[in-house]
């Protein structure tokens, strides 16, 4: 019985993977876009976009104020992208994938304070 128990886990494993391959897929590079702080103007900002080994690595530059890295991103199959991130305060954010294949969506703190985020990604050449 346990032969059988671990060659039904192992095809199960198998299986996942290329969901979870695919689910984990954004354009690397450096995307554009802004961040609006609650009650402010967004803001430009950049987005250097990298993947290590089956990693998305995504950190925010905001110029002057530095270097943001995103943690614990997870790209959804219906295109919800979510992630947490510390600027100033911990955040939590949820951006939805748009149809020019662009991310938008909030970002809010432990106080339920919201920002609007928004990722562009590079164009094609």
């Amino acid at each position: 019985m346990r032969p059988i128990r671990t060659a039904l886990f192992a095809l199960i494993a198998v299986a996942a993977l290329p969901a979870l391959g695919s689910a984990q897929t954004l354009t690397v590079g450096q995307w554009s876009g802004t961040i609006a702080p609650p009650d402010e103007e967004p803001h430009p900002i950049t987005y250097d976009v990298t993947v290590s080994g089956d990693t998305l690595k995504i950190v925010l530059q905001a110029a002057e104020h530095g270097s943001f890295p995103f943690r614990d991103i997870k790209l959804s199959a219906d295109g919800t992208l979510t992630f947490g991130l510390e600027i100033g305060a911990s955040l939590t954010c949820s951006l939805k994938r748009q149809e020019n294949q662009s991310f938008e969506g909030l970002c809010t703190d432990a106080g339920g304070s919201s920002g609007k985020l928004v990722m562009v990604p590079p164009k094609k050449d």
